[in-house]
């Protein structure tokens, strides 16, 4: 059967080729919609804030508010001509008339918008994890900048400094909060289009990667137990069990946690902590040295670190940073930082001839696929084509 005909709404003349749009009805957003086809390049010169997953030739726009009646995306079509016209012309745009209504102007003002509007939708892990992002831009950026004075050579700049702080996956995230808030800027009206569009990610600065070898944990926890006890045991749970440091910080004396009859930790959802994978309870096995290590330190209840500390306004109910940095250096190691131990655990579990997948759940991974990722430098680590699994040559036992 023939495909049926449809009626354009608007055909563009572009230097790239001829781009279509038309009303669809999404049944999907309960809205009609509109659909822009054309040639890739022709759809970046109208819609120059799109961001494609790969070179396609169709893109949809959807208005602000659902529309359910044809005459209302018929305006939200209108609307649009007469900036798609100056955009093929080469001219500047008008800013659009509804900038006047936002209440905010400036990078600072939006940021504390957004965080605010965020706030009751995002977990509180991944709320914290944007509240750093967006204030390491607003440390090279100036919070009271005008939006409007922000040009793509500054952006290009902050990220540049950026780069000289942060690894190359750190900086991606970085530039992506980034990304919420003026797009918000641009929906809103307050830009016109977005500046951080063509801001290049600089190259990562080589640094050599390492792993904590057996001999080296073992420095570790010994220079942890000289520190404290709290500290000890904060070591001891991120390098024998391989828990995040907000995980170790929620973890009680309670049996559903702590089980040392079964030897088990259960990692929990609770009011004030929420695991990153969303997962109710997570089960993670003792093994003997943690065993040890938590038999001693038992108390009756609360906490296991710092129990005296409650839940805060911060990211950590206590930040131990500094006392792990001084441990790291004592032990000879100053290159280890706390969520390296998640991975030196990964790593020296599968050197003593633990699966994969066996590893994926006990840290809480969504697919063994996400653990891969962890033991980059396990030695000689290969994929067994008969089964999918990975083994690892060595045969020594991990502690």
């Amino acid at each position: 059967m023939a495909r049926r005909p449809f009626k354009a709404l608007g055909t563009f003349t572009t230097p790239h080729g001829i781009v279509i749009c038309r009303k669809v009805y999404s049944a999907k957003q309960g809205s009609w919609i509109l659909c822009v086809e054309g040639p890739h390049n022709g759809l970046r010169l109208l819609l120059p804030d799109w961001q494609p997953r790969a070179p396609s030739t169709r893109t949809q726009l959807s208005p602000p508010v659902p529309t359910k009646k044809v005459s209302d995306i018929l305006a939200f079509f209108q609307a649009l001509l007469p900036i798609w016209y100056e955009r093929l012309a080469g001219k500047p745009v008008p800013m659009p008339a509804q900038a006047a209504a936002v209440s905010y102007r400036t990078l600072g003002e939006l940021q504390r918008l957004v965080e605010r509007e965020s706030a009751g939708v995002l977990r509180p892990g991944s709320l914290a994890t944007y509240q750093d992002q967006w204030q390491a831009v607003l440390r090279v950026l100036d919070p009271g900048l005008p939006l409007t004075e922000l040009t793509r050579e500054q952006l290009q700049a902050a990220m540049n400094e950026l780069g000289q702080r942060y690894a190359s996956t750190t900086l991606k995230n970085i530039r992506t909060a980034l990304r919420k808030l003026l797009i918000r800027a641009v929906e809103d009206g307050v830009l016109l289009r977005n500046p951080l569009q063509r801001v290049q990610v600089p190259p990562a600065i080589a640094k050599p990667k390492r792993m904590l070898s057996q001999s080296e944990r073992h420095a570790v926890l010994a220079a942890a137990k000289e520190h404290g006890q709290d500290i000890h045991l904060a070591c001891a749970l991120m390098l024998l069990a391989g828990l995040r440091r907000r995980e170790a910080l929620a973890l009680t004396w309670n049996r559903e946690d702590v089980d040392l009859e079964h030897r088990i930790l259960s990692i929990r959802n609770t009011e004030d902590f929420i695991s990153k994978s969303g997962d109710a309870v997570r089960h993670i096995p003792i093994d003997n040295t943690l065993f040890e290590i938590l038999s001693r330190a038992q108390r009756r209840s609360g906490f296991v670190l710092a129990p005296n500390k409650p839940y805060g306004g911060g990211r950590y109910r206590w930040n131990f940073t500094k006392a792990f940095a001084a441990v790291a250096r004592n032990a000879g190691v100053p290159w280890l930082y706390p969520h390296l131990c998640r991975h030196c655990f990964a790593s020296l579990y599968v050197e003593g001839g633990g699966t994969i997948f066996r590893l994926s759940r006990i840290l809480g991974h969504s697919t063994a696929a996400v653990t891969e990722l962890y033991l980059h430098l396990v030695p000689n680590f290969s994929v067994d084509e008969g089964n999918g699994e990975k083994s690892p040559v060595a045969t020594s036992k991990s502690a």
